[in-house]
C-alpha cells in the first residue's frame, strides 16, 4: 500500500510538472504493475484539493496496526485551520516537527506573511514527499525546507523557532524504538515517566527549540492533563511558559480511529507568568470550533494551577463545585484495590455446566462477577448470582491456594496447558501458573469504565470480581454506614464531583483507576449522626429497588435533597 501511495505521488508530481525529491523512497513495485489511470483522470481534483493526498493514504493503508504503531493519525483540515488561525503572528520561522503530508504548513501559509519560513520534519520520507507535493501545488515550496528525521533524537539545529505547531505521534514509550535516553537536557530536571506517551517528548524537545516569547501549539490526547505521569509536563509549563489555553475537543465523532479525547495546547515561552489567565475551552462539535461565543470557557489564574491536580476538572461545568471544600477523599476512610486479573479469563472462569463437565470440587472455586454489565443494579445479592448462574454465565473462578491437587484439578490443569493457558504474560510469572492472586471480596464495587452510568454496588453476596471493577474496603462500622456511604456515592452530587477525578476517552467513555477512586471527594460519613446514617441507608435500599423497577426518579430526587441538606449541615457546623 505504501508503494502504491508513492507511485501516486510520483504520477501527480509528473503530471503537474512539479519537481520533488522522489529518490528518497525506494518502492518494491513499479508503475507498470498497477493501474494508475485514475490518477490521470483525477489530476484536476488532486491539484484543486491537496487534502485528497491525506485521505488517500488513510484509505489505502488497510494495515491499521502499522498506523497505530507509527502514531500516524492525520489532522482533519478543520482542526489544522483552527490551530493555524489563533491570535498568533506568523511572521518568522515556523516548525512542524511531525509534518505528515503537510496540512499544518498549508494552513499556516494561508495565515502568514510572505516572509515566513517553514521547516517540516517527519521520520517517514513518504510523508515528507507528500508534504513537498502539497507545498509545490499550493505555491509556497520556495519557503519551506523538509527533512526526514527523528525529531526527538536525531534532529540537530542551532535555530530557534517562533512557532512550533503540529500533531505529534501518539505512541507509548514501551512501543517506541528510538533512543529514549537522549531526548533533551531538561529530562533530568522534569523526569518524564516511562508510562508517558511519545508526544510528551515532543513538548520537551520543543522547549529547547522555541524562542523566548515563541509559541508551542500542539494537538495531543488530553490524557496528560489527568494522569500522574503527566505531572512533569504541567510542572514544565508552570515553570517556563504562559499557558494561553487548552481546547478540549469533546466531539461525539471519533476524530482519529483511536480511543482518546483530543486537546489543543497553546503555550507561550515566558518565565514571567505573572497574573496570567489560562482559558479552558470545550468544543462540543466541529461547528463551534474557533467560535469563542459557542465554546464553553473556564478561566483560571495560572498561579492557582497545581501540577498534582487533574486539570481536566476545569473543562467540567459542575453546579455543586462549592461542595468540594467540604469533602474528604474516599481514601481517608477506605482502601481501594483493582479487581483480579486472571491472565486468561476464558480458562480461569467457568459456568456451572463447565464445573460439572470437569468435575471440579468446590474447594477450588469461588463465586466471581466477571463483567460490569452483570452488576447492573446497586446491590449484588444471592438472587442476582443465581440468575447469572441459571443464564449460563461464567460465575465461578478457579482459585487454587496451595491445596492438595485432586485428579480432577490435575486434568483441568492439563487442559489449560493444552490451550497454552500457562504461557500467558501473567500466568508464566506465577508459581504454580494456575494459582490466583489473593483477594478478599470487597464490600463495595466500583465500575472501572462507564458512559453516563457510573455505579457503586453493595456486594451483599461477598463475591470476588475481575478487573471490570475496583474493590472498595471501607473502614466503617457495620452495614448501615456502608450503605450510607453507597447512598452518597450514587447521588447526583457525588457523581458530578467525581468528574474531577475521572479520565476521559473518546465517545464519552470515562475510566477510574484505583488512585482516582481513592481521591474521590466524599461527604465524611463519620460526621453524620445515627438518624442521618439510618435515613441514607434506607434511601440506598430504595434506590436499588427503584432501579430494578425501572424508574429511579423519585427516590433519586429524595436522595439528592438529603445530600444537599447534609452539606449544608456540615457548612453550619464549620
Amino acid at each position: 500500500a505504501r508503494d502504491i501511495y508513492y507511485l501516486i505521488i510520483k504520477r501527480v508530481a509528473n503530471r503537474a510538472n512539479v519537481d520533488i525529491t522522489l529518490d528518497q523512497y525506494e518502492p518494491t513495485i513499479s508503475a507498470d504493475q498497477i493501474d494508475l489511470s485514475f490518477v490521470d483522470r483525477a489530476i484536476d481534483l488532486f491539484l484543486s484539493d491537496p487534502k485528497i493526498i491525506d485521505d488517500l493514504y488513510e484509505h489505502i493503508m488497510t494495515d491499521k496496526q502499522y498506523l497505530n504503531d507509527h502514531g500516524q493519525f492525520f489532522t482533519p483540515s478543520r482542526i489544522a485551520d483552527f490551530m493555524s488561525s489563533l491570535d498568533i503572528e506568523y511572521e518568522d520561522d515556523v516548525l512542524d516537527p511531525a509534518c505528515g503530508p503537510g496540512v499544518f504548513l498549508q494552513y499556516v501559509n494561508r495565515n502568514s506573511s510572505n516572509e515566513c519560513e517553514f521547516v517540516g520534519i517527519d521520520n517517514d520520507c513518504l510523508m515528507t514527499l507528500a508534504a513537498e507535493l502539497r507545498s509545490s501545488i499550493l505555491g509556497f515550496r520556495n519557503r519551506v525546507r523538509f527533512e526526514k528525521s527523528d525529531y526527538v533524537n536525531q534532529y540537530e539545529t542551532y535555530e530557534e523557532y517562533d512557532i512550533i505547531i503540529g500533531n505529534p505521534p501518539y505512541n507509548r514509550f514501551q512501543n517506541y524504538e528510538g533512543n529514549k535516553s537522549e531526548v533533551t537536557e531538561i529530562e533530568d530536571k522534569y523526569n518524564p515517566s516511562s508510562l508517558a506517551n511519545l508526544y510528551s517528548n515532543f513538548f520537551l524537545r520543543s522547549d529547547s527549540l522555541v524562542s523566548e516569547d515563541g509559541f508551542i501549539v500542539f494537538l495531543t490526547p488530553i490524557e496528560y492533563l489527568q494522569t500522574e505521569y503527566g505531572e512533569y509536563l504541567k510542572r514544565l509549563f508552570l515553570d517556563k511558559y504562559q499557558i494561553e489555553m487548552f481546547v478540549k475537543l469533546g466531539w461525539d465523532e471519533n476524530v482519529f480511529d483511536a480511543m482518546t479525547t483530543l486537546c489543543v495546547t497553546v503555550l507561550r515561552k515566558s518565565e514571567d507568568s505573572g497574573k496570567n489567565t489560562v482559558s479552558f475551552y470545550v468544543s462540543d462539535s466541529p461547528s463551534d470550533l474557533g467560535v469563542e461565543s459557542d465554546m464553553k470557557e473556564t478561566e483560571v489564574l495560572q498561579e492557582d494551577l497545581d501540577e498534582d491536580d487533574k486539570w481536566t476538572r476545569y473543562f467540567i461545568d459542575i453546579e455543586n463545585l462549592e461542595y468540594l471544600d467540604k469533602t474528604e477523599e474516599l481514601g481517608e476512610i477506605a482502601d481501594v484495590k483493582r479487581g483480579i486479573a486472571t491472565g486468561y479469563n476464558d480458562y480461569f472462569t467457568l459456568t456451572e455446566s463447565e464445573v460439572r463437565e470437569h468435575g471440579l470440587q468446590e474447594e477450588y472455586l469461588k463465586p466471581v462477577l466477571t463483567k460490569a454489565a452483570y452488576g447492573k443494579n446497586y446491590i449484588f445479592g444471592d438472587e442476582d448470582f443465581e440468575t447469572l448462574k441459571s443464564q449460563g454465565k461464567k460465575v465461578y473462578l478457579l482459585y487454587y491456594e496451595d491445596q492438595e491437587v485432586s485428579s480432577e484439578l490435575s486434568s483441568y490443569i492439563e487442559h489449560g496447558e493444552n490451550m497454552d493457558a500457562n504461557d500467558r504474560y501473567l500466568t508464566r510469572n506465577r508459581d504454580p501458573w494456575y494459582s490466583m492472586e489473593t483477594r478478599e471480596p470487597a464490600p463495595i464495587l466500583a465500575t472501572v469504565f462507564s458512559q453516563d452510568d457510573m455505579r457503586f454496588i453493595y456486594n451483599e453476596e461477598s463475591t470476588l470480581t475481575l478487573a471490570a471493577f475496583h474493590g472498595i474496603y471501607p473502614n466503617l462500622d457495620g452495614e448501615n454506614q456502608i450503605k450510607a456511604l453507597l447512598a452518597y456515592l450514587n447521588s447526583d452530587v457525588a457523581l458530578e464531583l467525581a468528574k474531577t477525578q475521572h479520565r476521559e476517552y473518546s465517545d464519552g467513555l470515562t475510566k477510574f483507576e484505583p488512585n482516582d477512586i481513592s481521591e474521590l471527594p466524599i461527604l465524611d460519613i463519620r460526621r453524620i449522626d445515627e438518624d442521618g446514617i439510618n435515613e441514607l441507608s434506607r434511601l440506598f435500599d430504595e434506590l436499588d429497588e427503584s432501579r430494578r423497577s425501572g424508574d429511579e426518579t423519585k427516590v433519586r430526587s429524595k436522595l439528592n435533597q438529603k445530600i444537599h441538606n447534609l452539606f449544608q449541615d456540615v457548612s453550619n457546623s464549620d
